[in-house]
């Protein structure tokens, strides 16, 4: 029998959870509007510390859901630190993501895409050809062009994420798995099956011995393996 009582009771502590979440978010939003207007007193308008504050006000505002907030905050940080920093410093890309993020959450993908690839710009200059950021910015970017359905450029750019990954990390680590599901959900869309089915297999023996049996990610690739071998059987 369902206890009604406790689905009530459970229902109830979520919704209360969501609320203390969105207080402690506002909260935190009003701390940084606090520290910016200090700033904004007494440090030079072009002041790294500045752009600091603005980006912290600009991810408070995306956790409250609000991204076009966001975004302004986003952009008032780089628009410094394009003043002030030299054109491949590490905090320019790290701001080209963050606004490529926002982008993103507020559905257009085309500015999604052009900050990836400013970030990923810097990051090709000054990190080694092997880092794991580089594969990050492959993968987002990668992700970018399935959003806009083109899954040949997806696939190009999943490719080289999986390259530096294979080679930084150990071989059931689950960021391989993620990239071997997103390479294999490529493949799916290009209908080349049985390559969607070598990445999909792989992905799911990684996440099956690394994971708990209750982590969304086995659900996920074990939902995208039985719709390739489906496809295989057609």
């Amino acid at each position: 029998m369902v206890n009604f009582n406790f689905l009530h009771f459970t229902k109830n502590a979520t919704t209360l959870k969501s609320k203390l979440y969105g207080f402690c978010f506002l909260r935190k939003n009003f701390f940084y509007h606090t520290i910016m207007s200090g700033y904004e007193k007494v440090l030079d308008k072009n002041h790294p510390s500045l752009a600091n504050a603005y980006n912290n006000i600009a991810s408070t505002y995306q956790n409250l859901g609000d991204n076009e907030k966001a975004l302004k905050y986003h952009k008032k940080a780089i628009s410094i630190y394009k003043k002030v920093l030299d054109k491949n410093h590490p905090f320019l890309a790290i701001s080209y993501n963050n606004i490529a993020t926002t982008y993103l959450y507020l559905g257009d993908n085309e500015k999604a895409l052009e900050y990836n690839e400013k970030a990923l710009k810097i990051k090709e200059k000054v990190l080694d050809k092997n880092h794991p950021d580089l594969a990050t910015s492959y993968n987002n970017i990668a992700s970018t062009y399935k959003n806009l359905g083109d899954n040949e450029k997806a696939l190009e750019y999943h490719k080289k994420a999986i390259s530096i990954r294979e080679k930084v990390l150990d071989k059931n680590h689950p960021f391989l798995a993620i990239s071997y599901t997103s390479i294999a959900s490529t493949y799916y869309y290009l209908e080349d099956y049985k390559l969607a089915k070598k990445y999909i297999d792989q992905a799911v023996e990684i996440f099956e011995k690394v994971l708990p049996k209750e982590n969304p990610n086995i659900k996920t690739s074990k939902e995208w393996q039985e719709d390739i071998n489906k496809m295989l059987l057609i």
